[in-house]
């Protein structure tokens, strides 16, 4: 029994759990957005998209997790208040540098008076915008009615209001150019090979480690062994 409750210990502890992504100290860094469709969610489960976040700029990241990592996005000051939500995890490039501008510091003007609604379907508003107002851009989202929205901060409030409400803009493209070659894409999938190859020889050396446990937990005794040689002799 001794012997039973030793190797469903050592098993415990040589496997950790496969829900959680470890980093060492608590990783803190910058993931840049490589998709026009990388959501940014306000749940872990992602059952809430919040918008789509600006193609080529970063969050920081805050805690990696197997399917949903915890960010920041946007700095804290007074003009751009950050928000803590959830992006999918493959959709991230962690990078160890940290990014010039890593956020689009872009304003917009609102033409023609608006609401700035709390949520996405337009269902609860927050405050009447006029004319001449300005916003700042966090992000893009379609409402179930296919209307086209702008998550902004406008007169002290986040919120959503409709894209036709601001003059036309552009998001500026990130002052530091995204490579779209091949070796990029290489480089990708160079890492993922390497974490997956790293995995395999992990399982494969926790499996042989348990197997020599097992082995030498209970194989015979060199005494028994030889007094079990000597009872089939004496048989014989």
């Amino acid at each position: 029994m001794k012997k039973f409750i030793a190797i469903i210990i050592s098993i415990f502890l040589l496997f950790p759990s496969a829900n959680v992504v470890y980093a060492e100290g608590g990783y803190c860094g910058y993931s840049r957005i490589l998709t026009t469709d990388t959501g940014f969610y306000s749940d872990m489960n992602g059952s809430y998209l919040k918008f789509y976040l600006p193609y080529g700029y970063y969050v920081k990241v805050l805690e990696v997790g197997s399917t949903y990592t915890k960010v920041s996005y946007m700095n804290e000051t007074s003009q751009f208040p950050f928000l803590t939500g959830y992006v999918k995890t493959v959709d991230l490039i962690t990078t160890d540098k940290i990014p010039v501008s890593p956020y689009p510091l872009l304003s917009i003007t609102v033409v023609s008076d608006d609401v700035l609604f709390s949520d996405s379907n337009l269902n609860y508003s927050k405050i009447g915008v006029y004319a001449n107002s300005l916003a700042v851009y966090y992000g893009e989202i379609k409402n179930a009615n296919d209307e086209e929205l702008v998550y902004v901060y406008c007169n002290g409030y986040l919120g959503y209001m409709r894209k036709s409400a601001f003059a036309p803009f552009v998001v500026p493209t990130h002052p530091d150019p995204i490579q779209t070659s091949y070796s990029e894409s290489e480089n990708v999938s160079v890492t993922k090979q390497k974490n997956s190859s790293m995995q395999i020889l992990v399982v494969a050396g926790i499996s042989i480690t348990v197997v020599a446990i097992v082995y030498f937990l209970f194989r015979p005794s060199d005494k028994k062994r030889i007094e079990k040689e000597d009872e089939e002799d004496y048989i014989r």
